[in-house]
């Protein structure tokens, strides 16, 4: 049973799921409605999304707000107005910093081997990037000889050689 809904001059049919209107003489209107708001007419996709350029953090949700909030309170260590303090208080910035990261740790045992990994991998794909860059230089530059004194040796034997024979 299909079922239409809401006025006499703007009303949804089922049938054709799509609104149709009237005019104030009753004629029906030839009228597009974006339909693009409506999830269901819309559920296929025609083009798959890029990849995400922000990938998941290697950080849990918890290490992520401890992170923020040792960083915050760091950032307000230091009052700007009383600069008598300021000596004293930077004495003291070690063991404040310390005891913050006790409080709040920075990364949870999980986190701290996904970023560990994490490092690891980036560092293993920096060295490879550097050891390919040099060998190509190595490679489009010509190697310098070792021995100098050798290459001119060869020069004068290979002149000797070119040179016309006298026989006595």
């Amino acid at each position: 049973m299909r079922l239409s809904s809401g006025t006499p001059a703007r009303w949804f049919c089922s049938a054709c799921a799509s609104w149709n209107h009237t005019d104030e003489h009753g004629h029906i209107l030839d009228l597009y409605e974006r339909r693009m708001w409506d999830a269901s007419v819309n559920d296929v996709q025609y083009a798959s999304r890029e990849k995400d350029p922000y990938p998941a953090s290697l950080f849990c949700r918890t290490c992520l707000a401890n992170q923020t909030l040792v960083t915050n309170l760091l950032a307000s260590y230091l009052p700007e107005e009383d600069e008598q303090l300021d000596d004293e208080r930077m004495r003291a910035y070690p063991d404040y910093k310390r005891s913050l990261e006790e409080r709040y740790p920075l990364a949870c045992e999980a986190c701290h081997a996904r970023a560990m990994a994490h490092l690891q991998q980036r560092d293993q794909q920096i060295q490879r990037t550097s050891l390919a860059s040099w060998l190509q230089r190595r490679a489009s530059t010509p190697a310098p000889s070792l021995w100098p004194w050798h290459a001119a040796r060869l020069q004068c034997r290979t002149s000797k050689d070119t040179l016309p024979r006298t026989h006595p």
